[in-house]
């Protein structure tokens, strides 16, 4: 089990750094960004995607593991029909990218630290 309560903690530091470059960007540039509602919805679900993990974390269920999987499914269309409207959007589409492969690596861990 500790094995992959390990990779869990693991794949948390990597999502959490991608929300930290994300606030980063955000503090570092000079000027006011304004943002798509497109974008803010892709980074709503993706932020929803990742909590579901976390609920299935404590209260593991299959109901729930395919709610995670059909989820996935809409924000990986949603991701692939984004067109950044400029350098700003580029870079947070970017982020959240990684946020959303990075959460999906928990699946596999999830379900054999159940099956322990």
């Amino acid at each position: 089990k500790i094995t992959f309560l390990y990779v869990i903690a693991w794949n948390l530091e990597k999502v959490c750094d991608n929300y930290k470059y994300i606030c980063q960007y955000l503090e570092n540039n000079s000027t006011i960004i304004s943002f798509s509602k497109e974008i803010i919805s892709i980074l709503e679900n993706i932020t929803s995607y990742f909590m579901q993990y976390y609920e299935l974390y404590y209260n593991f269920n299959l109901q729930l593991l395919n709610n995670i999987a059909l989820q996935k499914h809409e924000i990986s269309t949603q991701l692939k029909s984004f067109e950044p409207k400029n350098i700003d959007e580029s870079n947070l589409i970017s982020y959240c990218s990684n946020i959303f492969t990075q959460t999906s690596d928990f699946s596999a861990s999830m379900i054999s630290l159940k099956n322990f």
